[in-house]
């Protein structure tokens, strides 16, 4: 869409702009990483929306929203077309939004949107990443029994939290309810 508003806060050296279709940019140039440019596109609430029934999802949609690639595109042929052109993608479940984002040189930038829109629009949601999920997951129960970091980054999040459930380890049947097809509903509105 067309741009609504724009407004340059000069003090700051940003530039905001709002779009027809509600899209919002804030654009910051530096002389830290020439000829890079570092993307994050924020939508939905993230944490906010996890579903109380479903303890675990933000580490499963975590771990398998990119590696289950593009519809029609696996990951690895993903990996091939981009391949040269210095564009990473990556996802995160954060506390008030979905987050993805990554970095790519100044001339890739077209190339890095395109490969957010389509993961906005047309995520894989590839099989074989569930499995994969499922044969690592006993690292992360193994580190939280047998080392302090394992501890603090599981039960120290959730004590910090007053015990939410949304930032505890959940149980191991728990997690082996998860399906692809939760993480697609979730994502699915936002």
């Amino acid at each position: 869409g067309g741009i609504v508003s724009r407004n340059v806060q000069a003090d700051l050296g940003i530039v905001q702009a709002e779009f027809a279709n509600h899209v919002r940019v804030n654009i910051k140039q530096t002389e830290f990483e020439k000829n890079k440019v570092r993307t994050l596109v924020r939508f939905g609430g993230g944490m906010l929306e996890l579903p109380a029934d479903k303890p675990g999802l933000q580490y499963f949609t975590g771990a398998v929203f990119i590696s289950g690639g593009l519809k029609g595109l696996s990951l690895d042929e993903l990996n091939r077309q981009i391949a040269g052109k210095n564009a990473t993608v990556m996802f995160e479940v954060g506390d008030d939004a979905f987050q993805l984002g990554g970095a790519c040189l100044k001339e890739s930038l077209e190339l890095q949107l395109q490969v957010c829109a389509a993961y906005l629009t047309a995520p894989g949601y590839e099989a074989e990443t569930e499995r994969q999920f499922f044969d690592q997951i006993e690292g992360a129960y193994n580190q939280r029994e047998y080392t302090l970091e394992g501890a603090m980054r599981f039960d120290g999040n959730a004590f910090l939290r007053s015990d939410d459930f949304r930032y505890m380890l959940p149980t191991k049947k728990e997690l082996h309810r998860l399906k692809l097809a939760d993480v697609a509903t979730w994502l699915e509105r936002p």
